[in-house]
Parts: C-alpha cells; sequence; structure tokens
C-alpha cells in the first residue's frame, strides 16, 4: 500500500511551496494564515485559510466585512509568517486541529513572539457590516 502525502509546506529556492497533495503551489517568501482566536479557549482556535498572503488578506477581509457582528469579527485573526519561522510549526498548524491558537498562547506566554523577525500579526481591521 503507498503512504498518501499530506497537504504540507516546504521551501524550495528560498520560497514557501505547497503540496496539497494533488498539485504543488509555488507561495513566496512568506505565507499568511487567518484563523479564529479565543484568548480564553486557544485550543478552539480554528484554520480558516493559509497561502499567498494577498489571498489570504482578500479572503479575511470579506469574512471581517461580511460577519455584520462585532463579537464574532474580533475573533479572526491573520498573521505573516517569513522563512525564518520553524517550517515543522507551520505544517503542525495544518494537521492538529486548535494547534495554531495552543502555539500562539503558549508564545505569548512565554514573553512573545510579536516583534520577531519571522511573525507579523496584522492588527488592523476591516470595517465590519452593520
Amino acid at each position: 500500500m503507498t503512504d498518501l502525502i499530506k497537504p504540507h509546506y516546504f521551501i524550495k529556492d528560498g520560497e514557501f511551496v505547497f503540496n496539497t497533495a494533488v498539485r504543488v503551489i509555488s507561495i513566496g517568501k512568506e505565507v499568511a494564515l487567518m484563523f479564529s482566536w479565543n484568548a480564553l479557549r486557544a485550543e478552539s482556535s480554528t484554520l480558516y485559510k493559509h497561502g499567498r498572503p494577498e489571498d489570504v488578506r482578500k479572503a479575511y477581509n470579506m469574512l471581517v466585512a461580511g460577519i455584520g457582528n462585532a463579537q464574532i469579527a474580533d475573533h479572526a485573526r491573520m498573521i505573516t509568517l517569513t522563512l525564518d519561522f520553524p517550517l515543522e510549526e507551520l505544517n503542525r498548524f495544518l494537521s492538529i486541529s486548535g494547534y495554531i491558537g495552543i502555539f500562539l498562547a503558549h508564545a505569548r506566554a512565554l514573553g512573545g513572539i510579536e516583534g520577531e523577525n519571522f511573525f507579523r500579526e496584522h492588527k488592523e481591521k476591516a470595517e465590519s457590516a452593520t
């Protein structure tokens, strides 16, 4: 029996590449992730989208603007990672449910990762529909 290839990121020629298990997609020097965030229950975080920052930004803006519920919109987050971010952690975000929230909560508890050269959280919010 042949082992199935799980979707995963790898680095080739100084850029992120995503293997969907069906095709390989060149992403670029940065990868973005959009997810839900609940500071009280980090393990309940859900990864919604990942890939090229411009594509994830469009989805993020549409989600936040289209929700119409400010409380829900406040839980949407987007981060951008550079090539310096540990690849194995990025792949865990894809394969372990809730791991992105657990990772960020743990990193912040240890002094944070904001300001690191591999991590950028997008703090600006799209206006939510009312």
